[in-house]
Formats: structure tokens, sequence, C-alpha cells
């Protein structure tokens, strides 16, 4: 684990790392509820169709799937039309990118960041931001005081996370002043 300072910002690259993990959790959290509507969506839009059609369509995908043409000149399968047709779905794809884009970043902080002390905090706060985004665009959840208690408890346990790793960084640099 690195712990220099930033000589252009006067910021620890520690505190930098946790500005990460927080961008992380507001990348993934932030985009899960609206994948979770656009898959809502296409499924919703493929139970529409009608059954013949819809059973034609299977007969042919499963004629397919057994025929040496489903494949592609390596010989591996051809992703379905539905994973497709929702990949080409701009609801879906931004979304996805930016979901993406934090996973990105989430590697990128873990150069600085212990394992140990990333990763509960990163799933923490994007069980958190999950429940706040998917309440502010309206999925149906309960937000009842069950819930904002277990996240209140979350941020508690992952703030004494982040006191007791500081405080093992400031001793080792005290033990290492006093050597």
């Amino acid at each position: 684990m690195i712990s220099t300072t930033d000589v252009s910002t006067g910021v620890s690259v520690y505190a930098w790392g946790m500005m990460e993990l927080l961008l992380v959790a507001i990348l993934w959290g932030g985009t899960n509820p609206f994948l979770n509507r656009a898959r809502a969506a296409q499924s919703e839009a493929a139970t529409e169709t009608d059954s013949k059609a819809a059973t034609a369509i299977n007969k042919r995908a499963k004629a397919e799937s057994t025929n040496q043409n489903a494949n592609n000149v390596d010989g591996q399968p051809l992703p379905s039309p539905s994973l497709v047709s929702l990949l080409l779905t701009p609801s879906f794809l931004v979304p996805f990118l930016l979901n993406q884009l934090g996973s990105l970043l989430y590697l990128h902080s873990l150069r600085v960041l212990a394992l140990n002390l990333a990763v509960p905090l990163a799933n923490a706060a994007t069980v958190g931001v999950t429940a706040v985004v998917g309440a502010w665009i309206g999925e149906k959840q309960r937000l009842n005081a069950a819930v904002w208690l277990g996240l209140c408890l979350m941020v508690c346990g992952i703030s004494l996370c982040v006191i007791s790793q500081h405080q093992q960084e400031q001793d080792q640099a005290h033990e290492a002043l006093v050597t």
C-alpha cells in the first residue's frame, strides 16, 4: 500500500483512493436501478409479442443451437438475439458503460487501498447509493426503518474499518520515525 502525499494537491494518495471508491459506489449504485429498468422493459416487450411468433423463434433458436451454422468461425456460439438487442438499447448501454467505468476505477483504486478496506467500502456504499437512486427514480422497493438502520450500521462499520486502517498507517509511520 502506498502512503505518500501528492505534492501538487497536498492530498494523500490514500485519500485519493477513498475518493475513487466513493465515485465507484456512485457509478455502480447509480447505474444499477437503470440497468434493472432497461432489462425489465425488454422482458416486458418480449412477453407482449405474439405467442405464435415466440414459439416460431424458440423453434428456430433450438434448431440453430443444434446446427453448426449457429456458431461463428471459431466454433464459439453466437450471442443470443436478446443480448444483442439489449446492448443496442441506449437505455441499457449508457448505464452499462458507466458501470464498467466504475469497475475500471475500482481496479485502479486497489493499487492504493488494502483489499480488506476497499471491498466492504465499495460494496456497502454501492448498496446505499442503489437504494437511494432506486427510490428516487420510483423503483418499487421498501425503504422502511429497517433498511435505513441497516444502511446506517454499514456506514458505522465501514467508518470503523477506515479509522482502524488510518490508525495502523499512523502507527507504522511513527515506528519508522522512531527507528
